[in-house]
């Protein structure tokens, strides 16, 4: 079936001679299918699924370098949150024991090569006999390097995956702070950066570390 062409502005029918006269016209019945895009049959691309898309020379879509996974990630590292504060809502007693126990709220999760920054600021009770003393525990192949200011007792330094301070109390503390710092380098593994505390010399009374004492991190790397 052959097509009828149009003059654009008369709208008459054009004869063979008229039609290779004119410069201007337009086809009657234009082609009204329309492709999807994503229908194979339709079309080809050499894309990858998954990969984000950049365009080619003509406009095409081609692979770019980095996956639709890669780019997320990124994108959610970027929106990380590089600093952690953990507060104590509840007091915490030792009894008559020396034998170190987690502190059930103040600790955090590290993952694998992560380096931080820490300050956990302790407001606690015991007695002069009892003592107190903590340890910060870390993931297989981390390193804590810590320096703790407990009352009458002088700063000291400690290196390794489990770091022990320790309190030697002049009096009973009814109402003490204390405060430990450090910097820890993570290794191949993630997990918890815990604190640990006990009494230093185990004693039937109640050492306690109270609500309201505070973790404080920051992510350097």
């Amino acid at each position: 079936m052959a097509l009828k062409a149009k003059h654009k502005s008369v709208g008459s029918d054009l004869t063979q001679t008229e039609w290779e006269a004119e410069d201007s016209h337009t086809i009657e019945g234009e082609h009204a299918q329309q492709h999807s895009i994503t229908a194979v049959a339709d079309h080809t691309s050499g894309a990858t699924s998954g990969k984000m898309l950049k365009a080619d020379a003509n406009g095409l879509p081609i692979d770019a370098t980095n996956t639709d996974a890669q780019v997320a990630a990124a994108v959610a590292a970027s929106h990380a949150n590089l600093h952690t504060i953990v507060r104590k809502t509840s007091d915490q007693t030792v009894n008559n024991s020396n034998v170190f126990v987690d502190d059930s709220e103040l600790k955090m999760a590290v993952a694998a090569n992560e380096i931080w920054l820490v300050e956990i600021f302790l407001m606690l009770a015991t007695t002069a006999v009892a003592d107190f003393k903590a340890q910060l525990t870390c993931p297989v192949g981390g390193v804590v390097n810590a320096r703790q200011s407990f009352p009458t007792y002088a700063l000291a330094n400690y290196v390794g995956a489990t770091t022990q301070l320790t309190m030697s109390t002049a009096a009973d503390l009814t109402n003490a702070g204390a405060m430990v710092m450090c910097i820890y380098v993570g290794g191949a593994n993630g997990g918890t950066l815990q604190l640990q505390w006990a009494q230093n010399q185990a004693e039937a009374t109640n050492t306690k570390v109270l609500t309201n004492s505070v973790l404080i991190a920051h992510r350097i790397l």
